[in-house]
């Protein structure tokens, strides 16, 4: 069986249209880390389908994507207000 390597396709991979940007802002991984774990949080607990959890994440992802953090106490914060704010729009 030959394998066929196709072209991602944004509107099938939506995560794929920030990966420029996240690869050019590593320390927005702080962002996706969190918003992802309240997504696969919430569709644990049945508050949403497991398709949602993209549009979720992306929601998140482009709310902060303007922080700058530069220590570690920043990062905790920045941590902090994704959850907060994942939990209250999730």
């Amino acid at each position: 069986n030959a394998i066929k390597f196709e072209k991602i396709k944004e509107s099938k991979y939506p995560m794929w249209q920030i990966k420029e940007h996240l690869l050019n802002n590593a320390h927005l991984g702080v962002v996706l880390n969190r918003a992802n774990e309240v997504a696969i949080e919430g569709f644990v607990q049945d508050r949403y389908g497991f398709f949602d959890m993209t549009s979720n994440i992306l929601k998140a992802y482009k709310k902060f994507e303007d922080v700058k953090p530069n220590s570690l106490e920043d990062i905790f914060k920045i941590d902090k207000e994704v959850e907060e704010f994942c939990k209250k729009e999730f």
